[in-house]
């Protein structure tokens, strides 16, 4: 059986879902202490920025 540990995250990255289809078990950690600049308080909009900074640099 294969078991991962995951902490929590708000918008986590694609590699965290494939360890949640990956593995048997997954335990996503619930006591774990508030740090800067993880995963877990961090997300990634993509959409109408990029598309506005790339047109801004032509």
């Amino acid at each position: 059986m294969r078991i991962a540990y995951l902490s929590s995250a708000y918008l986590p990255p694609v590699e965290y879902y494939t360890k949640l289809l990956k593995y048997d078990k997954v335990y996503v950690e619930q006591y774990d202490h508030y740090m800067k600049q993880t995963y877990r308080n961090r997300c990634t909009i993509a959409g109408l920025m990029v598309s506005w900074l790339s047109r801004s640099q032509r």
